[in-house]
C-alpha cells in the first residue's frame, strides 16, 4: 500500500556543518566500539604483532655486528662486535630461528585481528540493519532505498577493510616507525636529531592534504550512493523499463551519475597520489643525505661501519613505515566519511514498539478518530487530514472512497500509527491508541496492499510471514481460506515454490492470494484492505471475494476502494475529498443523496 504519494518528498538537505578531524576520529571511536565486547583477542592479537615487529628489529643490531665483525677480523678496523657474531653459521641459525618467531607471531596477530574485525563487523551490520527496520516511517519516506543500501553495503565494506587488514598494518607498521626511530636513538643520537627536523614537516603536510582527501572523498562516497539509487530503482523496475523501451533512458542516467561520482574521485586519488609522492620524496631525500652525512661520519671516526648500517637499516624500516602509515592514513580519512553515514543511522532514534504485556487481550475492534488533522513532515506546508472524525464499531466495515490524493490511505497510515496525528485523537476500544504498546497494536491489524509485496523465498514462508511460528496445518488451512491451495498444490514443488524477487514468478491474481492467505493466518482483530482485488481477473476476483467475505466477519475492516463496486455491502461508506469526509452512509443512502458518491459512481459505471 502507498501511503501517500506526498510521503516520498524529501527533506530538505542537511547543510550541518562537518566534524572537525578531532571529532570524526570521536565519531570513529563510536563505531570501533563494536570490537569492544572481543578485546581480550583484539590485544592478542596486537601483542602478537608488536612482538613480531620487535623481533624484525633485531635484524639491523646482527647486521651491524656482522659488518663490524668481518671489517675487525679482517682488517682490524670498525667497532668491536661480540665474538659470537664471528660464528657465521651460528649467526644463520639465530636468524632462522628469529624468522620462524616472526612467522608465528604475525600469523596469530593475523588471525585474532581478522577474527575480531569480522565479529565486530558482523555486530555492526546486524546493529546497523536494526535500527534501520525500527526507524519510523517519516525517516523512510525521506531516504531512497539505494542510497540505505549503499550505506550498508559501500561504507560498511570500507570499515571492514579497516579492521580486517589496515588496523593490522597499522599497528605494525607504527610499532615499526616508533621501534626504529627509538633504535636509530640509541645508535647515534645525532644523527637522528637530523632526522627528527624533518618530521614536523611530514605531520604538516599530512594533515594538510588529509583533510581535503576526507572532503573529496565524503563527496564521492554521496556520488556514488546516488548512482545506487538509479540502479536499484532500475532494477527493481525493469518490466517498465523494458515496457516503455528507456534502457537507453536508464543508461543515460546512470552515466550521469558515475560521471558525477568521477570527478571527486578522481581528485581524492590525485591528492593521495600527490601525498603519498610528497611523502616518499621527503624520506628519499633523507636518506640521501643521511648516506652522504653517515659516509663523512665515518670517514672522521664519528660513527663504526657497522653502527651506520644498523642506523640506515632502521632508518629504512621507519622510513618505510612512514610511507605505509601516510597511506593508512589517506584511506583512514575515506573511512571517517563512512562512519559518519552509518552513525547518522545509528543516531536516528527508533520506534518505541513497547512491551507485549501493555497489549495482553485481543483487542475488540472498535476504532474512533476525533477530529484528527495531518501533516507529512516532509510537507509542513500541506494539510492532508483536516478534522477528520469517524466511528468503526466492532465488526463493521468500513470504505474510504474518493479521488487520489484525497487523504485516504495517509487515514490507514495513522490507524497502522505509521505517524501520530498532528492534532485529535485516534481511539481504540475507547482507549488512546498511543496507551498500547506499538507493536502489540500492529500485532492484532493485517494489511492487504493493493501492490503487493512478497519476499524472496517460499511460498510457504510468504504465508507464514503472518504468524512466523505457524505450522504446514495452518499455512495450509489459510490458503484454503484464500483460495490459493488449488494453485500452489499444481506447482511442482507446492508450498516450496521459490516465487523469486518480489514474486516475479507468480501472476498478479496469485501473489494477491498468497498476499490474503498472509493476513488470514495472522487472524487480526482489524483487517485493511487496499483495493485487495483489483490485480484479480474475474474468474479469480469471484474466488477472492468469497474468501475476503468469510475474512471479514466478526472483525473490524477497512476498505480503500477505487473500484465502487466492491463498497456496495460496506455497513458505512465515508467520501474524502481533499482531506475531509464529505459524504459518509450506506451505498443505497449515498445514491439517494445525490452528491459526490452519486458522481463518482456515474463516472465508472451506470446507475
Amino acid at each position: 500500500m502507498a501511503v501517500s504519494g506526498s510521503m516520498s518528498e524529501p527533506e530538505p538537505p542537511n547543510d550541518q556543518p562537518k566534524p572537525s578531524i578531532a571529532g570524526s576520529f570521536r565519531e570513529a571511536r563510536k563505531v570501533f566500539a563494536y570490537v569492544s565486547a572481543y578485546r581480550s583477542k583484539l590485544f592478542l592479537g596486537v601483542f602478537a604483532i608488536l612482538l613480531s615487529t620487535g623481533l624484525q628489529l633485531v635484524f639491523p643490531v646482527v647486521v651491524g655486528y656482522l659488518v663490524d665483525g668481518t671489517l675487525f677480523n679482517r682488517y682490524g678496523v670498525g667497532g668491536d662486535s661480540p665474538e659470537w657474531f664471528q660464528n657465521l653459521n651460528a649467526v644463520g641459525y639465530f636468524l632462522v630461528g628469529i624468522v620462524i618467531l616472526i612467522l608465528v607471531f604475525a600469523y596469530i596477530g593475523f588471525v585474532y585481528i581478522s577474527e575480531v574485525g569480522e565479529r565486530g563487523l558482523s555486530d555492526l551490520r546486524i546493529a546497523t540493519y536494526e535500527n534501520l527496520i525500527l526507524l519510523p516511517m517519516r525517516f523512510h519516506t525521506r531516504t531512497r532505498t539505494g542510497e540505505l543500501s549503499s550505506r550498508l553495503l559501500s561504507d560498511l565494506a570500507q570499515i571492514q577493510e579497516l579492521w580486517i587488514h589496515d588496523l593490522r598494518q597499522f599497528v605494525r607498521y607504527f610499532a615499526l616507525a616508533i621501534g626504529g626511530s627509538v633504535m636509530m636513538f640509541a645508535i647515534a643520537p645525532w644523527l637522528a636529531l637530523t632526522i627528527l627536523a624533518v618530521t614536523p614537516v611530514v605531520i604538516g603536510v599530512s594533515l594538510w592534504i588529509g583533510r581535503y582527501i576526507r572532503d573529496l572523498s565524503s563527496k564521492s562516497q554521496e556520488q556514488l550512493a546516488q548512482s545506487a539509487v538509479v540502479l536499484e530503482e532500475t532494477l527493481h523496475g525493469v518490466e517498465v523499463v523494458k515496457a516503455f523501451h528507456n534502457e537507453q533512458h536508464e543508461i543515460d542516467r546512470y552515466r550521469d551519475r558515475i560521471d558525477e561520482f568521477l570527478p571527486p574521485a578522481i581528485s581524492g586519488a590525485r591528492s593521495r597520489g600527490f601525498f603519498f609522492c610528497t611523502i616518499l620524496l621527503i624520506s628519499l631525500c633523507t636518506v640521501v643525505f643521511m648516506m652522504w652525512y653517515g659516509s663523512k661520519g665515518i670517514e672522521n671516526e664519528w660513527i663504526s661501519p657497522g653502527e651506520f648500517t644498523s642506523f640506515m637499516f632502521c632508518l629504512a624500516f621507519a622510513s618505510s613505515a612512514g610511507g605505509v602509515l601516510a597511506e593508512l592514513y589517506g584511506k583512514l580519512q575515506r573511512v571517517i566519511g563512512a562512519n559518519s553515514r552509518i552513525l547518522e543511522i545509528l543516531g536516528e532514534a527508533p520506534e518505541d514498539l513497547g512491551e507485549d504485556e501493555l497489549f495482553i487481550e485481543r483487542v475488540r475492534g472498535d476504532v474512533e478518530f476525533r477530529d484528527v488533522t495531518f501533516r507529512y513532515p516532509s510537507r509542513r506546508e500541506v494539510k492532508v487530514l483536516k478534522g477528520i472524525s469517524l466511528h468503526a464499531r466492532q465488526g463493521q466495515r468500513i470504505a474510504l472512497v474518493g479521488p487520489s490524493g484525497a487523504g485516504k490511505s495517509t487515514v490507514v497510515s495513522l490507524l497502522l500509527r505509521f505517524f501520530d496525528p498532528e492534532t485529535g485523537e485516534i481511539r481504540i476500544d475507547g482507549r488512546p491508541a498511543t496507551q498500547f504498546a506499538l507493536g502489540a497494536l500492529r500485532a492484532q491489524m493485517a494489511l492487504v496492499p493493493q501492490e503487493v509485496m512478497l519476499f524472496g523465498g517460499s511460498i510457504r514462508e510468504n504465508i507464514a510471514y503472518g504468524k512466523p511460528s505457524a505450522d504446514d496445518a495452518e499455512i495450509e488451512a489459510a490458503a484454503k481460506r484464500a483460495n490459493a491451495h488449488e494453485f500452489i498444490e499444481s506447482l511442482p514443488d507446492g508450498y516450496q515454490t521459490q516465487i523469486g524477487d518480489r514474486g516475479i514468478q507468480l501472476s498478479g491474481g496469485q501473489r494477491q492470494r498468497i498476499a490474503l492467505a498472509r493476513a488470514i493466518i495472522k487472524d487480526p482483530a482489524i483487517l485493511i484492505l487496499d483495493e485487495a482485488t483489483s490485480a484479480l481477473d474475474s474468474e479469480s476476483e469471484t474466488l477472492i471475494q468469497e474468501a475476503l467475505e468469510e475474512l471479514l466477519k466478526d472483525r473490524t475492516s477497512f476498505v480503500i476502494a477505487h473500484r465502487l463496486s466492491t463498497v456496495r455491502r460496506a455497513d458505512q461508506i465515508l467520501v474524502i475529498r481533499e482531506g475531509e469526509i464529505v459524504e459518509s452512509g450506506s451505498h443505497d443512502e449515498l445514491m439517494q443523496a445525490r452528491g459526490f458518491y452519486r458522481l463518482l459512481c456515474e463516472q465508472q459505471f451506470e446507475v
